[in-house]
């Protein structure tokens, strides 16, 4: 996809269309980025927890889980700020505008700016705000798919006596939550 369709989530008009006129079947649907695959994710964990045991670290999944997703953090963090920063400049346009209606002396074109502005400024923030919604929740099933796929490895390789201290439930559980 372009990046004016990403930015206006145009990739998803086909599916939209498709799934409006029959339910929507395995082979309609999008197959998953490379960095969105669990085993992917599962894989780099993995990796950044061997990196860990290896420097003689008391392993932290916090910490972890920020080197994996940092970027995806600033970002969505610059975004949220943006989103928050346009958010204080609504009240001053409309301000600005209720001033302009009260003063007849003042041109058409400064009003016509305004409108624009406030119109810019409603735009912006929440382009910025549906961004920062979109990585935190691709950042969440990242990070809970990765996680999950760990634990149901490691179920799988619990040896018979190590699986006698958990109940099938609790196991399930695990993997599941």
């Amino acid at each position: 996809a372009s990046m004016l369709s990403y930015l206006v989530v145009g990739w998803v008009n086909p599916l939209l269309k498709a799934g409006s006129k029959v339910p929507l079947q395995q082979k309609m649907l999008f197959d998953l980025l490379g960095h969105d695959s669990p085993a992917v994710n599962a894989h780099r964990v993995r990796a950044m927890l061997q990196q860990e045991l290896a420097a003689n670290k008391k392993p932290s999944l916090w910490w972890i889980m920020f080197r994996m997703y940092a970027g995806i953090w600033w970002t969505s963090g610059l975004c949220l700020l943006g989103s928050t920063l346009m958010g204080f400049t609504a009240p001053i346009l409309l301000n600005r505008m209720i001033l302009y209606l009260e003063n007849p002396s003042m041109t058409l074109t400064y009003g016509c700016i305004l409108a624009a502005g406030i119109f810019a400024q409603s735009l912006v923030s929440g382009a910025l705000q549906y961004h920062c919604d979109l990585m935190m929740s691709r950042m969440g099933m990242r990070s809970r798919s990765a996680l999950t796929s760990l634990v149901y490895g490691k179920a799988l390789r619990l040896a018979q006596p190590a699986r006698v201290q958990f109940s099938d439930g609790q196991i399930l559980n695990l993997m599941q939550v």
